[in-house]
């Protein structure tokens, strides 16, 4: 029987579970996916994607090929969530700079280039979700700030500011994930307290 090995990302059939032939071939872990049209932006801790390590810890792949696109970029540590946003991604992890430009934990680049962009609210400790509603970023992680606001675990970042919108959830420990359903944002993770409420590990806020 012949094996094939396919290294950090895989595509399996959705009718059988069944292993199909598209490999990027990728060394090191992928912690996060974003499809958008053919184009696969992947996230994590992986050093090379098709031998090239200029494309560490993010790169974009097609998602019928595998092969590599023109996205480079260069985050200094791993890369946890992404989101994409017309012709601009936004990257979220344990990185504190993009090559040489400082950007704490939080950054955009180009969609198409990896060609860092202005945008920087500068958290102060990892990120590990964000997820885009409406002009907002519901972005979840280890900060206890962003920029100079005080945000515990979880903050709401305008796509055209570097400040957080005053929705402040106050939660006592780091978030870990979260579903926005509606109105409501379900959150998982570490913590203990929802403001002045017990809340252990799991809980649900509204939005403004």
């Amino acid at each position: 029987m012949n094996t094939t090995t396919i290294q950090g990302a895989a595509a399996v059939s959705t009718t059988d579970g069944s292993t199909q032939s598209w490999n990027a071939n990728i060394v090191g872990m992928v912690q996060t996916g974003r499809l958008v049209g053919n184009s696969l932006y992947l996230g994590g801790s992986f050093s090379s994607v098709a031998a090239a390590t200029n494309r560490a810890r993010i790169a974009a792949v097609n998602n019928v090929t595998g092969a590599l696109l023109g996205f480079v970029s260069a985050p200094t540590n791993s890369v946890t969530s992404i989101v994409v946003n017309g012709s601009t991604l936004y990257s979220g992890g344990s990185f504190t700079a993009i090559g040489a430009t400082a950007r704490n934990y939080l950054a955009a680049m180009n969609s198409s280039t990896g060609a860092i962009a202005p945008w920087d609210p500068a958290a102060n400790a990892q990120v590990t979700q964000m997820e885009l509603v409406g002009p907002n970023l519901i972005t979840a992680g280890n900060f206890t700030s962003i920029g100079t606001a005080p945000r515990a675990g979880l903050a709401q970042i305008p796509l055209t500011s570097n400040t957080p919108t005053d929705w402040a959830p106050a939660i006592g420990g780091p978030v870990a994930t979260f579903t926005v359903v509606g109105t409501r944002v379900f959150v998982g993770g570490s913590f203990s307290s929802f403001g002045n409420l017990y809340r252990r590990s799991l809980g649900v806020v509204s939005l403004p």
